[in-house]
């Protein structure tokens, strides 16, 4: 009996794993539709764009101010 019940224990975590991983390849299906994965990347595009415009601001600012100081 104890070898049928190590065998059945086994079996059971067995299929416990492969039914938690079958769930989790199911979330993550979901979860990273094309849609979605192209929407985020959309989003990282913009999110780059305004981080380029903004440190090229933030740069033009540095430069006129050390021009100006240079001039004075």
């Amino acid at each position: 009996t104890f070898r049928f019940q190590f065998t059945f224990a086994a079996r059971l975590r067995r299929d416990a794993v492969e039914e938690g991983l079958d769930t989790l390849k199911q979330k993550v299906s979901e979860t990273f539709t094309k849609e979605n994965v192209d929407a985020f990347l959309n989003k990282l595009g913009e999110l780059g764009d305004l981080l380029k415009t903004k440190a090229g601001e933030i740069g033009d600012s540095i430069q006129q101010k050390t021009s100006e100081a240079l001039k004075n």
